[in-house]
């Protein structure tokens, strides 16, 4: 009976978001995903409160926001200019493939990365690390650089 309540709340809810995120400008999305970026950064292990429950939850928030958001087709066309310089996106050439890919800043001695590819058609949550150092990183190649 729980669990049945639990789902038929969180379906509510995700419901919602979405209605909401269908009546917002892409410049107010924008908005509201940046708020969630600052907040990572601001509770990051490089930042200057560390807090690893709040990051954890901000993480969950903006990935949760980001996937609702992606699935509106007027983003897809949108070039994100102030979230583009805190995480990484790439979209090819025809407008029809995009990857939004970002640090967890969860940090430590590896780095989390999440990323979601999009399509006009869906998207997926796909690569998640975590990574052994920046070097690994490199050589193992950011999903960005395969696509630009």
């Amino acid at each position: 009976m729980k669990h049945a309540l639990r789902v038929t709340v969180a379906s509510v809810a995700i419901i919602l978001a979405a209605i909401a995120a269908s009546a917002q400008s892409v410049g107010k999305i924008e908005s509201e995903l940046m708020v969630h970026v600052r907040t990572i950064k601001k509770y990051s292990a490089y930042g200057p409160i560390r807090d690893y429950d709040r990051l954890g939850k901000e993480n969950a928030a903006f990935s949760k926001k980001l996937r609702v958001y992606a699935k509106l087709t007027r983003t897809l066309g949108y070039s994100f200019p102030s979230l583009s310089k805190e995480i990484f996106i790439s979209t090819s050439r025809d407008g029809k493939f995009r990857i939004y890919s970002w640090d967890t800043e969860e940090g430590g001695t590896m780095m989390t990365i999440k990323a979601f590819f999009n399509t006009k058609a869906r998207v997926e949550k796909c690569v998640r690390g975590p990574f052994r150092s920046r070097r690994t990183l490199a050589s193992e190649g950011f999903i960005i650089k395969y696509f630009r």
